[in-house]
């Protein structure tokens, strides 16, 4: 979970921030210089981790053990007289990352592309039902993987792939059907500081990711195909859109129980210039 905390009586100029705190870890910014910082579980009381700012106010702390999705932590500052003065709440999330794509299906490969060192995890459904999960592979340096299948499938079977890197997990997937036309890539018309907008088929659904975030919003297509991000860049935790890349996959639906067919995604970084999009099977 990323958030920034604006706490004064932690600040002598910058604020304390919070930049992520997932299950096993948390880290940040704008601490006083080598300020010692202890961490607690707020349901329990019981520390967690300990820690000491750098010069520069930069902090990172390795939690003892793994603490639950959802938990409440507190992080608090070691005064000079011997008090502990209480700064902000966070909630332990898993963090989200960019799913993979598929590129391509064979009688005895699916291969496509990834983040260099992420897990891809690939699964075979047909007509709707779980058929097989396959082994997971890493992608290599130069972002491709790949995985032989153990035997030939079927026209019509959906392959879907997720990516995972430590703790997070991407929260949506990739998917292509052996055999049958893929679904066409979203239209980007627009995008900039404030968000994006685009073309894509009615009642279906634009996925918006980042490669440090993973999954940020759905965009559902209105009767026209029509589809855009309904709030700034800012609101989903991005503060330099022009420098980030954002990928954007179609999908037929949100629906967690049910997995269908899915468009590769095209990448643009968040500024008007960035227009045609970069990245694209």
């Amino acid at each position: 979970m990323n958030g920034n905390y604006a706490v004064p009586q932690f600040v002598e100029v910058q604020p304390f921030v919070v930049e992520e705190c997932g299950i096993d870890h948390a880290c940040g910014h704008g601490a006083r210089p080598y300020e010692k910082l202890s961490l607690f579980d707020i349901d329990n009381g019981r520390p967690v981790a300990r820690t000491t700012a750098t010069q520069s106010g930069s902090w990172s702390v390795v939690f003892e053990q793994n603490l639950p999705e959802g938990a409440r932590v507190q992080i608090a500052t070691a005064q000079a007289d011997g008090r502990s003065e209480p700064g902000p709440i966070v909630n332990i999330a898993i963090g989200g990352c960019l799913m993979p794509a598929i590129i391509g299906i064979d009688k005895a490969l699916i291969w496509g592309r990834a983040v260099p060192g992420y897990t891809v995890m690939v699964e075979r459904y047909r007509n709707g039902l779980l058929q097989e999960t396959y082994e997971p592979v890493k992608t290599a340096s130069d972002t491709s993987w790949y995985l032989k299948l153990p035997a030939p499938p079927q026209s019509g079977d959906l392959f879907a792939a997720r990516t995972a890197a430590l703790v997070k997990r991407s929260k949506f997937y990739n998917a292509l059907p052996f055999g049958e036309v893929r679904q066409a890539v979203p239209i980007i018309r627009k995008i900039d500081e404030k968000g994006a907008n685009g073309l894509a088929e009615p009642g279906q659904f634009v996925i918006v990711s980042t490669r440090s975030a993973g999954e940020l919003l759905a965009a559902a297509c209105d009767e026209s195909g029509a589809w855009r991000t309904p709030n700034r860049w800012s609101d989903y935790g991005v503060h330099d859109p022009a420098r980030e890349l954002f990928f954007f996959e179609v999908a037929e639906t949100l629906d967690s129980g049910i997995i269908a067919s899915t468009s590769d995604y095209v990448a643009c970084y968040g500024s008007a210039s960035a227009s045609p999009p970069l990245l694209q099977s």
